[in-house]
């Protein structure tokens, strides 16, 4: 999609489709005005591609706190977020939810209120080479395997309990297989 800035009372929905690949232009924005709606809903989706583009809620409700999420994958498999800008006004950045194969690779994902990552029941997830920042948190994953951080900036995410250093010790101990004691 050339630039350009569309703004939508809910979110761009991507139902049941097979190998799509939507390509903006690093500079068009793609805003969902409702706070309590996701950016971005894909659900059920098989092999979806999503390159370039800035997806955000238009502004957060009570002073930075939105209820919405800006990516949310439920279902599916081979979905990938490439190059998109993931920027906060949202609960969490990238949602994921019985959902395998997803990757999300070289983005930026910042400022969301509570998490970067939410992945609940996933599998075969990859997010590599993105520059995480200023989320409340990182990641956080339930009933989830096979997941894999690789080359990321990681700056900053340290709202709701967890510090750089406690989720860097934390994420090793999980990267390495070692339950914490």
């Amino acid at each position: 999609m050339p630039r350009d800035r569309s703004v939508s009372a809910g979110a761009l929905e991507i139902l049941g489709k097979r190998d799509v690949k939507l390509m903006f232009s690093d500079d068009t924005e793609l805003l969902c005005s409702d706070v309590h709606k996701d950016v971005v809903k894909i659900t059920a989706g098989d092999r979806v591609t999503i390159v370039g583009g800035q997806f955000r809620h238009v502004k957060p409700r009570d002073a930075g706190v939105c209820q919405g999420v800006v990516f949310s994958v439920e279902g599916g498999s081979g979905v990938r977020l490439m190059r998109a800008d993931i920027n906060g006004c949202g609960s969490i950045g990238v949602r994921g939810q019985m959902t395998s194969n997803l990757t999300v690779y070289r983005c930026h994902i910042h400022r969301n209120t509570f998490n970067a990552f939410y992945l609940q029941s996933c599998g075969r997830v990859t997010i590599a080479s993105n520059l995480i920042e200023h989320n409340g948190n990182t990641l956080q994953a339930y009933k989830s395997a096979e997941v894999v951080m690789v080359g990321n900036r990681i700056v900053d995410n340290s709202g709701f309990n967890n510090t750089e250093k406690t989720l860097e010790i934390n994420l090793r101990r999980i990267l390495t297989g070692q339950a914490e004691k």
